[in-house]
């Protein structure tokens, strides 16, 4: 349901980045902002993050751990590379992320383990991840149509009704001697 510039620029950031949007590697939701736009957010599958960095040489290995400080959860992850003498880490707060629907509902630790492990990557691999759309579990719940998005994978977020629709002519099929 998105527009043809939408897709456009879909398109262009999954192979700026060389995402498959086929593998759940990338997609895209819509949304209505708080002018009644519709609008795309695309947000890219978190273990993307753990794929690329076992392509770095550097890479080796990370942790998370769990915490409660003043009845506050929070999760850290320690990213290991072989060329820095201190892991790269990063912690998030569930209040600061947690959307108390969908899965953050009914697995928080797993939700927030994920986004604590897509920050830490992205701290520790800058030039391999430096300007990727940030994984769903990081974005506000009005950005992601998370509500939407199935446990296994994305269903197709439906557009609420279109803000303007403009007829399009179809486009012809190009005979073979026309390629």
């Amino acid at each position: 349901k998105l527009t043809d510039v939408q897709r456009n620029q879909f398109a262009a950031v999954a192979q700026a980045f060389g995402l498959n949007p086929f593998k759940r590697e990338i997609y895209a939701t819509t949304y209505r902002n708080k002018d009644g736009q519709t609008v795309m957010s695309i947000v890219t599958g978190y273990e993307v993050y753990l794929k690329r960095a076992e392509m770095n040489p550097n890479y080796d290995g990370f942790e998370t751990e769990f915490n409660v400080v003043d009845k506050q959860m929070n999760c850290t992850c320690k990213v290991y590379r072989k060329d820095r003498r201190m892991p790269i880490t990063s912690t998030v707060w569930m209040a600061e992320y947690s959307t108390g629907r969908s899965l953050w509902a009914t697995k928080p630790r797993m939700m927030l383990e994920k986004v604590a492990i897509a920050t830490a990557f992205r701290r520790a691999f800058p030039t391999d991840f430096g300007g990727m759309p940030y994984t769903n579990d990081e974005l506000p719940e009005h950005m992601t149509g998370a509500d939407k998005l199935e446990q296994q994978g994305y269903t197709e977020v439906q557009q609420a009704a279109p803000v303007a629709q403009v007829e399009q002519q179809p486009k012809a099929a190009k005979t073979q001697d026309e390629k």
